[in-house]
């Protein structure tokens, strides 16, 4: 069964609001990354949504990768391999925020 995982930086903190957070690393080294090291497990896709304030002005979440796996079984073993090491240990060059994990079975889909 095809599965999901989300991975969701916080938002701007601080009087400044901003982020420190490298777009241009995350999409041009990172992410290609990750690819390479995952597609073997199971890695159909990614996307990078780039979050906006809410309808109150607040922004919680700056940032949301979701990637499509053909099973949640094979995003564990990602996970729990040394690829994930070596995608773990690049964050370091694009941000020093934590992200909220996510993952889940895909129970609906419909594309238009």
């Amino acid at each position: 069964m095809p599965a999901t995982s989300l991975v969701i930086y916080p938002g701007p903190s601080g009087s400044d609001q901003t982020l420190n957070f490298n777009m241009d690393c995350f999409l041009n080294t990172h992410m290609p990354l990750a690819t390479k090291q995952w597609k073997s497990f199971g890695l159909r896709d990614w996307k990078v949504v780039e979050l906006r304030p809410g309808a109150d002005g607040s922004r919680p979440y700056s940032i949301a990768t979701v990637m499509s796996w053909d099973s949640l079984e094979g995003l564990k073993e990602a996970l729990a391999s040394d690829a994930f090491k070596v995608v773990a240990g690049d964050v370091k060059n694009f941000t020093d925020m934590r992200p909220l994990f996510l993952t889940g079975y895909v129970v609906g889909i419909h594309v238009v």
